[in-house]
């Protein structure tokens, strides 16, 4: 019995702490609207909505607030597009207006017993701030915002046809004080990364890097690009090189989805020069399978921003630098794969190598036919054709040995004012394509460590004699 009345007087102790932790864990709305800081009263009625009416009705919604007048007009259906006046050609985000106005017809609030205080002592007033609402039946509601409650959490407001004043969350108080660059349209074409077709940049007092995925986009080449195993060709400064996907990703896409616009500071591009925009410190345009985007960046808004334009939208936009300066300062070497040629196994027909006097012949035997009908049967990425060099078969994992020295011969680095010693070549490959298409590399002497690359290569490449060798050991040694 006496453990019983123990369990009892437990109880209660913990109903008691409970009690107390709630008092103090209350949330801090629920305090402000049963406590309010300022002495007065605080009715119990449920929330009131302060302004009734239908959103579709609405003919427009005007701010008087601390930033100046606004004038809303909405969309009057879905063909037509929202406006502020005298700015009815700046293209506002059309779902953020509809969200806006609906949002005043929401605002609800919690009556408060004034106390017989004058509402000057709320900020409220015919003079202060307010919003306007009209309605297409030529009616209109007018909601006066008053001062914020002295923990900033609240704010006081009114409507015209009564004299009761509410608290309304802080939210709904700073919506009187919106500028048009709360409604202009600041979104940016979704590009991604990972299916990028083309890059152009052009840059004031450098070389312009162009980029084009150029191969054949039927069956996964979509999927290959994602992969960084397809690739792209550069244009200039360095035509005819190869660019592999990812290297784009490391570099200059490395924030193309974060991206976002700044404030607007001009509603027109009347006065663009103003902005360097006339003569642009970049001009930036990309495409992925799906999207494009432009982007003209003029001269610095201060240390850590751009003006820009954006798609041709009727505004200059501020924009931050980790946005842009990566494809300002962009290096087009670091695109470059550096492979020298490199292809793949299967889209050759043949190969011819010479070097120090010895010359070698590659070549393949007709595609083995199987009952395997997949996509990847004697696809590039599955080669089943017998091989040979100079006549003699060698062994598929043996052949891919030597295929890779040969294909992976990379540049060491680029000296466009390098002169060769000789225009007579030391060394050439020759590869054959399937599509009846051949590319000739040939190796010029420069000095006792590098030769000069020629052929569809950018100027001044250079490569290790070591490098070079290696590919013509290893048919040596297969020979033997």
């Amino acid at each position: 019995m006496k453990k019983m009345y123990i369990k009892y007087i437990a109880g209660a102790a913990a109903v008691l702490i409970l009690a107390g932790v709630y008092f103090f864990l209350l949330p801090d709305s629920e305090q402000q609207l049963n406590t309010e800081e300022n002495n007065t009263d605080v009715s119990y009625n449920d929330m009131t909505q302060l302004i009734k009416g239908n959103a579709e009705n609405i003919s427009s919604v005007t701010l008087n607030g601390e930033n100046g007048i606004v004038e809303i007009i909405p969309a009057k259906n879905e063909s037509d597009r929202p406006e502020i006046k005298g700015y009815e050609n700046t293209i506002l985000n059309s779902e953020t207006v509809d969200t806006f106005t609906k949002s005043i017809l929401n605002i609800s609030g919690k009556v408060i017993d004034t106390q017989d205080k004058e509402l000057s002592q709320y900020g409220l007033g015919e003079n202060g701030k307010n919003i306007v609402l009209k309605f297409n039946d030529g009616s209109e509601r007018i909601l006066y915002i008053g001062e914020y409650t002295p923990d900033g959490e609240y704010c006081y407001a009114k409507t015209a046809d009564n004299d009761k004043v509410y608290m309304i969350g802080y939210i709904n108080g700073k919506r009187v004080n919106y500028t048009i660059n709360d409604f202009i349209d600041k979104t940016f074409p979704l590009i991604s990364p990972y299916t990028i077709q083309s890059i152009n940049i052009k840059r004031k007092e450098k070389d312009e890097i162009d980029i084009v995925y150029e191969r054949n986009k039927s069956g996964n080449a979509k999927e290959l690009i994602s992969m960084g195993m397809e690739t792209m060709m550069m244009n200039k400064p360095y035509s005819g090189m190869a660019v592999y996907p990812n290297n784009l990703q490391d570099t200059v896409l490395i924030n193309i989805q974060s991206i976002k616009l700044g404030d607007a500071v001009e509603f027109s591009l009347d006065n663009s020069e103003k902005f360097g925009l006339d003569k642009p410190t970049a001009e930036i345009n990309i495409s992925d399978t799906e999207n494009s985007l432009k982007l003209v960046v003029g001269n610095m808004s201060d240390e850590n921003n751009y003006y820009c334009v954006i798609n041709d939208k009727n505004a200059v936009f501020t924009i931050d630098k980790q946005f842009v300066e990566p494809f300002i300062n962009a290096d087009p070497i670091k695109f470059v794969e550096k492979f020298v040629a490199l292809y793949y196994r299967a889209d050759v027909l043949k190969a011819e190598m010479s070097y120090k006097g010895k010359n070698y012949e590659i070549t393949f035997g007709d595609e083995e036919k199987t009952d395997d009908n997949s996509e990847n049967q004697n696809s590039r990425f599955n080669d089943d054709r017998k091989v040979y060099i100079n006549g003699t078969e060698v062994d598929k994992s043996t052949f891919s040995e030597f295929f890779e020295l040969l294909v992976g011969i990379t540049f060491d680095k680029i000296d466009e004012k390098a002169m060769p010693l000789s225009d007579e070549a030391e060394a050439v490959i020759k590869y054959t394509l399937k599509d009846g298409s051949y590319d000739e590399v040939r190796f010029l002497p420069f000095n006792d460590s590098f030769y000069i690359v020629q052929g569809k290569s950018m100027k001044g490449m250079l490569v290790s004699r070591q490098k070079v060798g290696m590919p013509f050991d290893k048919a040596d040694k297969i020979l033997s």
